[in-house]
């Protein structure tokens, strides 16, 4: 039995950031997002960073390293943000409209991307929405070991 499958997902930067990182991948660092990205993986086609600085961007992306941290963001960094997440939305991942998409986004996250495009926002499916960090940690890593396994040989 297979997992279920996702066209896009959607996971939070992180502040702890390697400085000579070059693409989110080798840019973030942690336990939480390495174990967000390896989950992803395994059940979306592609997947997009929400970054404070970037907006949405690509895994394999060029990025530099900055020091931005979203409820941080001046009044005027955070509608510069919000202008950036509606035209990617808009002119880049079309998927967010029409496609299955998954969301790892905490609440500061989610609230940007619902204030640039309300209706995307909406159709988000956010299955860890309400999850504890310890506990949100257990249950990807087990579901990252046991995916497509039958629920009965777990």
């Amino acid at each position: 039995m297979k997992g279920e499958r996702y066209d896009v997902a959607l996971i939070p930067c992180t502040a702890s950031k390697h400085a000579t990182g070059r693409t989110p991948l080798t840019l973030y660092k942690g336990g939480p997002f390495s174990l967000m990205i390896r989950h992803a993986q395994q059940r979306a086609d592609l997947i997009l960073i929400m970054s404070a600085k970037y907006g949405l961007i690509d895994i394999n992306a060029d990025v530099f390293f900055y020091n931005a941290y979203l409820p941080d963001l001046t009044p005027q960094a955070r509608a510069r943000l919000i202008v950036r997440l509606r035209d990617q939305i808009d002119k880049r991942y079309g998927l967010l409209h029409d496609g299955r998409v998954l969301s790892y986004l905490s609440k500061a996250y989610h609230g940007a991307l619902e204030e640039a495009n309300m209706s995307v926002a909406s159709r988000l499916h956010r299955p860890y929405k309400k999850l504890p960090m310890l506990p949100l940690f257990r249950i990807l890593s087990n579901e990252i070991k046991h995916y497509g396994q039958h629920p009965s040989r777990r």
